[in-house]
């Protein structure tokens, strides 16, 4: 045992050289894996909003906003959201109508290929969105309405190597819709049902690196367009027969200070405007500027 204990293939030096060694090429691979402040997971994605909408009109002021959390791999991802727009318009009697419109939905995408090429993006969407409309009329009968939209959507579209500092993508889809409406009013209430139809969708995005790592501009586009036919049975009038056709538009510009990025995520702020147009029965449009806050995980 003692001849054990006497031997040692490590003389005194060269065994301080190697602990220097080990310990200095320890400390270096921590300093390089633990970064200056904290960062999200790699494939942690979040988007969100918060902004005040402009009223055509002279109705008090108003908050309207998105929120999206997800998590993505190489080739496919998860995401969940909400989202809570105002919008105020006037009905055939030159009345004004504040529409909430308040969604909740979740998807799953897959892409092909790598970052650093063109992909094709597969994706696949449902949601639930829900209208609540008053109108503020100086007539004796009061209109309030209620819209449950349930919609499922399939998209298809290409998107440009992510690595680039400018880089697009573009989605169409189309998917089944089914509604049930309601609307009650001073004088009487009734119950509506529309009929199963389809709905097309169209989605554009742009991001631009104005300074690597420091500033960031993106913009995006969501185009949905529809048609409804309702049957509305009401107490006093029986059943009443009508169509509509319905663009929504829904535009964001946004400016992203990567710079200023805390706890993993990019503040910014963000402009845009939301376009509602409505044919047939029931014809109005609205236009309504927004912005406010965003807050987005990096790029």
């Amino acid at each position: 045992m003692a001849k054990l204990l006497l031997r040692n293939p490590w003389p005194d030096r060269t065994r301080s050289v190697a602990l220097a060694c080990a310990s200095a090429a320890f400390g270096a691979l921590v300093s390089a894996s633990t970064p200056a402040q904290a960062q999200t997971p790699p494939g942690l994605l979040f988007q969100g909003e918060l902004g005040v909408p402009k009223f055509k009109s002279e109705a008090g002021p108003s908050v309207a906003g998105s929120a999206k959390l997800g998590y993505g791999w190489s080739h496919f991802g998860l995401d969940g959201y909400a989202s809570h727009l105002v919008e105020d318009t006037d009905d055939d009697n030159g009345d004004l109508v504040e529409v909430l419109r308040t969604s909740f939905g979740a998807s799953a995408w897959y892409a092909s290929g790598s970052a650093s090429t063109w992909r094709f993006e597969a994706r696949a969407e449902g949601y639930a969105l829900f209208y609540s409309s008053s109108s503020f009329s100086t007539a004796p009968t009061a209109v309030d309405q209620l819209s449950e939209f349930t919609r499922f959507t399939l998209f298809g579209g290409l998107r440009s190597p992510q690595e680039s500092d400018l880089t697009v993508g573009i989605l169409a889809g189309l998917g089944p819709q089914f509604e049930s409406h309601s609307s009650h009013t001073t004088e009487q209430s009734g119950q509506s049902t529309y009929d199963e139809s389809f709905t097309y969708r169209l989605r554009g995005d742009l991001r631009y690196r104005v300074v690597p790592d420091k500033v960031v501009v993106r913009a995006r586009t969501d185009i949905s367009y529809y048609s409804l036919s309702r049957s509305v049975y009401t107490a006093g009038e029986g059943v009443i027969n009508s169509s509509q056709h319905g663009v929504d538009a829904l535009n964001r510009a946004y400016l992203d200070v990567v710079a200023w990025s805390f706890i993993g995520l990019v503040p910014g702020i963000f402009a845009g405007v939301d376009v509602f147009v409505r044919s047939g029965s029931g014809a109005k449009s609205s236009v309504v500027p927004i912005g406010g806050l965003a807050l987005t995980t990096p790029f």
